[in-house]
């Protein structure tokens, strides 16, 4: 028997024993009775307009492992109290909670409640401290607050909806620096094109030919020789890099595994790679091997700067979102560039297919570096001659069995 059948219960005893024994008293306690019922529906088709809830926090972008202060607050417009309310919203196992009264693993989610006491026409907040562990993006889009109402009757659960989201980069590794070279002078080509000149330093001047551009006449120089003098330009070195990031598929059918450990590991291993090209101030682009609009691949133009590594930073965070694909688009794209380019390769796999691409890559005079996490420590591998030995003798040992075997076949 719930409580609002308890009331009409004890309203109409109340209500019909007044009317008979003409008792005044027992007659509006059974119609007060009566009314509980009738005053609790009111009330609750109404509270929804009443009760407001907001979340907000100190930290909107955060690092895994760093605390973040929870802030929620509950506004009460109505001229009765709330007492021994309970705050309910859920959050990942991955995301560690402290300050809460209870909390409940449901389902593999983690269930947060929190106890009030919502006084009359006030606010009131809670604070929670949240420690997020994994990369993604943590949403909170429903909480749900369970409340006695003021003529004790059952109880009222509220779905407010709110809005928060917290974005957890990814975590970054240990990773030992690459001394390699990858210093190249602007305007390098490839192909016999014009070399633009970079206007930084001015090394002297020239007499005028024809087909020089004519914002880069030096006027004081052709008033002082009374003919046209061009600037002279040097090449500044800049370290320049092209980063492949190989994100392999969530389910690998070959060897009956799934790839997300995997996958996170070469996430956080290109995090650290641009998070340390950030600090060096070093430009680079970054590819990878993921769907983006009708695109096999996903493109982030060159950049150094804090904007352009929070851009990256925040795709890399939502990468989850995006489909994987293969690493050969991203490499036969490269193969037309008419730039010399310094490339790093990061992936868990290189297949023979891959390799006859770098191949490629090297020998039309790109520099290769490949960042090769299937073993237990990341190692740099430099894609040069030797490596392109080895790539040789093994494709020779795999035809030479291959012919083996046709001939096996053939005299059989």
């Amino acid at each position: 028997m719930g409580t609002s059948d308890l009331y009409r219960l004890l309203g109409g005893l109340f209500f019909t024993i007044g009317l008979f024994t003409f008792t005044w008293f027992l007659f509006i306690l059974g119609a007060f009775f009566l009314a509980l019922p009738y005053f609790h529906q009111w009330w609750s088709k109404r509270v929804d307009s009443w009760i407001q809830v907001t979340c907000t926090s100190n930290q909107s972008r955060v690092m895994p492992g760093s605390a973040v202060s929870l802030q929620l607050s509950i506004i009460n417009r109505s001229y009765l109290p709330l007492p021994k309310s309970m705050l309910t919203f859920q959050l990942p196992l991955s995301v560690q909670v402290e300050g809460a009264d209870f909390i409940t693993e449901i389902n593999n989610i983690n269930s947060i409640s929190l106890s009030l006491d919502i006084p009359a026409r006030s606010q009131i907040s809670r604070s929670v401290q949240i420690v997020p562990n994994a990369r993604g993006v943590l949403w909170l889009r429903e909480l749900k607050l369970t409340m006695i109402t003021p003529f004790a009757t059952d109880n009222i659960t509220l779905d407010r909806p709110i809005r928060y989201s917290l974005l957890v980069y990814p975590t970054l590794l240990p990773l030992s620096a690459y001394k390699g070279g990858a210093l190249e002078p602007v305007g390098n080509r490839l192909s016999v094109q014009r070399m633009q000149d970079d206007p930084v330093f001015i090394r002297g001047a020239r007499n005028y030919m024809a087909g020089d551009r004519v914002k880069h006449i030096d006027w004081k120089a052709t008033a002082k020789t009374s003919s046209l003098q061009t600037r002279l330009f040097e090449f500044t070195a800049q370290e320049k890099w092209v980063v492949l990031g190989h994100i392999l598929p969530a389910y690998d059918s070959k060897h009956h595994r799934f790839n997300d450990n995997l996958n996170e590991q070469t996430i956080s291993m290109i995090a650290t790679t641009i998070t340390r090209f950030r600090h060096l101030n070093i430009p680079y682009t970054l590819h990878l091997s993921v769907k983006q609009r009708g695109k096999e691949y996903l493109q982030i133009p060159e950049g150094s700067g804090k904007n352009h590594y929070v851009h990256v930073m925040t795709h890399l965070a939502k990468l989850h979102q995006f489909v994987p694909t293969s690493l050969i688009p991203l490499l036969r794209r490269l193969e037309r560039s008419t730039n010399r380019l310094s490339v790093l390769v990061i992936s868990h796999q290189f297949t023979d297919e891959t390799k006859r691409m770098l191949t490629r890559l090297y020998v039309n005079g790109h520099q290769l570096v490949l960042l090769d996490l299937s073993g237990d420590q990341p190692v740099y591998r430099a894609f040069d001659s030797k490596e392109l030995a080895t790539i040789h003798s093994s494709s020779t040992t795999t035809s030479s069995k291959a012919g083996r075997e046709l001939d096996f076949v053939y005299e059989g």
